[in-house]
């Protein structure tokens, strides 16, 4: 994980905030490649992220490789649900493909590209 701040320095360039309200709890960069050493985005990912620092289920975006912005993780069909475990913040993130995805504080109204990659 990393700040939004930083994603220019690690991606190679920056991630548009959906909009002008919305604080960004981490951005997490998830990155597969097959034998040959060929990328793979077209492919189902799930993580586990905690968040000690809040209460409400947070709005993630997934930003498409090489792209800077962003669309809501649920409209492209994804889920975000409890951890299995119960452990207070643990959310269970479950994306139809792999990229970087951006926490952000919950209600965060889109106003980037909901373009698929």
């Amino acid at each position: 994980a990393m700040d939004l701040a930083d994603a220019n320095t690690y991606l190679g360039y920056e991630l548009n905030v959906p909009n002008s309200g919305a604080s960004a709890l981490s951005v997490i960069s998830i990155a597969r490649s097959d034998a040959s050493g060929a990328t793979i985005s077209a492919a189902t990912v799930t993580f586990e992220v905690t968040f000690s620092d809040t209460t409400a289920v947070p709005d993630f975006y997934r930003y498409p490789d090489g792209s800077s912005d962003g669309a809501s993780l649920i409209s492209q069909g994804g889920t975000v649900e409890a951890c299995a475990s119960g452990a207070a913040g643990c959310y269970s993130v479950t994306s139809p493909a792999t990229s970087s995805f951006v926490a952000y504080s919950a209600n965060t109204t889109s106003t980037g590209s909901d373009d698929d990659d």
